[in-house]
Order: structure tokens, then sequence, then C-alpha cells
């Protein structure tokens, strides 16, 4: 964690405990240990394991567990004791912050007493992390997605209670339109051209695909709302190119407020009006950012993003949102293709 405890829902841990190939059981499937300035990485990928069934540590979900709390002395025991894996956001933050080497001691003392693997390093920059040789395998979020690193959590953690997996409720599926993305809309600070989005079927097996063009620095994408605050949005994505000297690809999930009086138009939590400039920084929003890697790389990605507005103030319903621009501080042309969406309700 990153040293405070503050954002996100608060949650109980769980009660249901997953097995290990050891026999022993643990409150935690994963825990996650990072630097603040990882936090936005961290949460991401916290959300989408939650979104599979996975029981996860992240501070943010234990507000009120933390609460007045000795927490080097809690967090020695989450780290050593309490989770089945250990998730290190490693990055030059990461190897220098106070509580991230707390965290990271406990954990690797936890690793040298047992057999298997325990601690799962991820990435996020060059940066050697004390403690972390490097024959460890790890994985480079540079090159994998959110939704990439999440499946291998899931191969990690192998059959889980099935008790303890939420009841998912399709709401979408792009694929079974009958006339592709008919219900989605257009989004652009600049409005819209006939150019910016265009539908039609750009896959080898014929998936309808939506391609999001910009050529200037204007924000464009397109927006598919569905009346569900807890659930997933599973995707593929491709970026064809972008121009841009940093990131300009992002999807978001989008917590809406329900419109009424003097209230109109598509109003984000957090704003009073239909495209509030502070919407693109919304500290509401659930973030998936495309890696520079992925850019013109001629690929398809598969991708989670994992969201849970329930606690979120005024949320209504959400919005699925790809974007080009939309966030970007060096925003520039780029292009973005998204196929085989599905967007999936958890039921209570």
């Amino acid at each position: 964690m990153s040293g405070n405890v503050q954002g996100g829902k608060s949650t109980a841990p769980s009660e249901s405990h997953g097995p290990t190939n050891t026999g022993r059981t643990y409150e935690y499937d994963v825990a996650l240990s990072f630097a603040g300035e990882d936090r936005d990485r961290a949460e991401d990928i916290a959300c989408a394991l939650e979104a599979h069934g996975v029981t996860v540590f992240y501070d943010a979900f234990e507000k009120a567990e933390l609460w007045g709390k000795d927490l080097p002395t809690f967090l020695a025991d989450v780290y050593s004791n309490r989770a089945r894996y250990c998730i290190m956001l490693l990055s030059q933050h990461y190897a220098s912050k106070a509580y991230p080497t707390h965290e990271r001691k406990a954990a690797l003392a936890r690793a040298l007493s047992q057999q298997q693997e325990y601690v799962l390093p991820v990435r996020l920059d060059d940066t050697e992390v004390p403690g972390i040789l490097s024959t460890v395998g790890r994985l480079d979020a540079g090159e994998e997605s959110v939704g990439e690193i999440v499946e291998c959590v899931l191969q990690k953690l192998g059959s889980r209670d099935a008790s303890r997996t939420p009841r998912l409720a399709a709401l979408y599926d792009s694929s079974l339109e009958p006339t592709p993305f008919a219900s989605w809309t257009l989004f652009s600070t600049a409005g819209v051209s006939d150019q910016s989005v265009s539908f039609g079927s750009r896959r080898a097996d014929g998936s309808p695909t939506c391609r999001i063009a910009t050529t200037g620095r204007e924000p464009v994408g397109v927006c598919k709302s569905f009346p569900s605050l807890r659930g997933r949005i599973e995707f593929e994505y491709q970026v064809e190119f972008s121009r841009s000297a940093g990131l300009n690809v992002f999807l978001y999930a989008i917590p809406m407020q329900e419109t009424g009086i003097r209230r109109s138009g598509l109003i984000e939590v957090g704003a009073d009006v239909q495209d509030d400039s502070r919407n693109a920084l919304s500290p509401y929003r659930r973030r998936l950012v495309v890696p520079q890697a992925h850019y013109g790389d001629e690929k398809w990605h598969s991708a989670v993003l994992g969201f849970d507005f329930r606690e979120t103030p005024t949320a209504f319903y959400t919005i699925f949102g790809p974007r080009v621009n939309e966030g970007s501080v060096h925003p520039a042309g780029g292009a973005l293709l998204v196929s085989r969406v599905r967007l999936l309700a958890v039921r209570s």
C-alpha cells in the first residue's frame, strides 16, 4: 500500500478462504504492495481482480479495517501470513518509499519460509528493487495490459471455491447486436466528424469493430451506457497508430448521475454539467491505460475493466468509454479499434 488510507470503497475482508495446494487457507487470494505514486495502476488491478471473484488486500478497500490500527504491525501480518500471493508493483518509487519497503521485507521473509512462489513482481519501470533477484520471473506492465495481468493471476490461483465467484449477468454483447454498435453514442469535445468514428467488420473472422480516430489533438471516442454499478467490461482492442509523445489511448468505466430537474444530458459523478472540463481526470472513473508497447503493434489485446460504483455518491448507471486523447497530457493523432465488447453485471 502507499502509506496512507484514502479513496476507494470500504469493505470487510471476505470470510471465505481460498485453499492452497499445501492445504492451508488464507483470508486473501492476493495482497497488493505498491507505492502511492503508482496507485492508479494498483487500483486497476485490484478492481479487475475483484470483478473476477478474487479476494484482494488493497488498502482503499480496507479503510475501516485499517482505521486506528498500528499500521506497521498490521501490514507485516498481512504480507507475511494472510495472503496466498503478494503482487509487488516494482518502480523507482517502490524501491525508495518507507511503507513499500516494510511490506516487501515482510513478504520476502514469508517467501523464504515456503517451498513455492509467493512474490509475484510486476515491473512498472527498469528500477532494480532491493531483495528482488533478477532471476525471479516477472511481468512487465509496459507489455501486458491489466487484463493480461489478471489472467495470469487467475491461472496462478487455479480452481477456486465457486461459491465465492460473483454471479454475472451478461447485459450486452457487441457481437450479437443486430446493427453493430447501433446503441452506442459518439463523444467529442470539438464535435464529431464523419471520419472520427466508424463501424464495420475489420477482423478476419468478421467480428464487428468500432474504429475511433483523429488526426488532431481533440478528444474523441464513443459511449455505451448500461444499468449496473458493479461488474466488469470485457473487450479486445488494437491501437492502429499514435503520434503522441506519451500516452493518449484510454478506456474508461464512468459512473453517471441520474438526470432530473435542471440536469439533463450525460452528466458524470462529480460534475454539474455535461462535458465538464474536469471529467477526464475524475477520481471516480476506472481507467485502463493502454501501454505504449501496444501502439502500432498490429495485435489484438484482450482486456478486462472491473468496476464497483455502489458506494460512489450519486452514481446511477455506468458508461463504457473508449477514448483517444481524453485525459492525455500529450494529445495527438491516433486510432483505436475496439471489438468483442461484453458488459457484465454482478448479481447480488
